[in-house]
């Protein structure tokens, strides 16, 4: 199984592509985009970058916002690479099958792209021209992982439900044929007095 989630996750690193460094915000100057490509490495992670003016509330407030900023920032970048993953496994399902599983890739989303920036660690934060600049990231590999792993986790939870729910309707079924039986038998009893 492992094998088989790792595999899947390669396979999308490869189908998506490395499209990050594009991502840094237009605000930063051309120093702090080159600190931020400096400190992380764009083929294996997947960043979130943060920048609030001090003049606004003070730098202790700013700092906190840019975190809160680069998470979002970061949360949106994972949620695209994670519904990459999500579209994959949907393309190796009968149309029957996704019917069931569409409504709730929202869902699988967010709930994957919460989890794997749970694990995001703080690269830097430091104040240049006036503002305060945070950056997060995370290994890319952890969020096909995540993804991969919160579907199949999903596909076996919905499996198992429906299993329960096939072995209630036979137990009912094999109930309601021995009552058939039983009322037969005292049908069959009445007619004989």
């Amino acid at each position: 199984m492992k094998k088989k989630i790792f595999a899947c996750a390669l396979l999308l690193f490869l189908f998506v592509g490395c499209s990050n460094i594009p991502g840094i915000k237009s605000s930063a100057t051309a120093e702090n985009r080159q600190k931020i490509t400096g400190l992380v490495n764009a083929d294996t992670e997947i960043y979130g970058v943060g920048i609030v003016p001090i003049k606004d509330s003070g730098p202790l407030i700013a700092e906190s916002r840019a975190l809160k900023e680069a998470e979002n920032d970061l949360k949106n970048k994972i949620s695209k690479e994670s519904d990459a993953v999500y579209v994959y496994f949907l393309s190796l399902m009968d149309s029957y099958t996704k019917k069931m599983i569409i409504p709730v890739i929202p869902d699988l989303k967010y709930f994957s792209s919460d989890s794997v920036l749970a694990k995001a660690t703080q690269r830097e934060v430091w104040e240049s021209d006036g503002n305060i600049y945070a950056l997060i990231a995370i290994d890319r590999s952890n969020v096909n992982q995540e993804a991969a792993m919160i579907f199949v986790k999903f596909i076996e939870d919905l499996t198992n439900k429906f299993n329960n729910i096939r072995d209630q309707v036979k137990s009912e079924k094999n109930t309601s044929s021995e009552a058939n039986v039983s009322d037969q038998d005292y049908v069959t009893d009445e007619i004989d007095l």
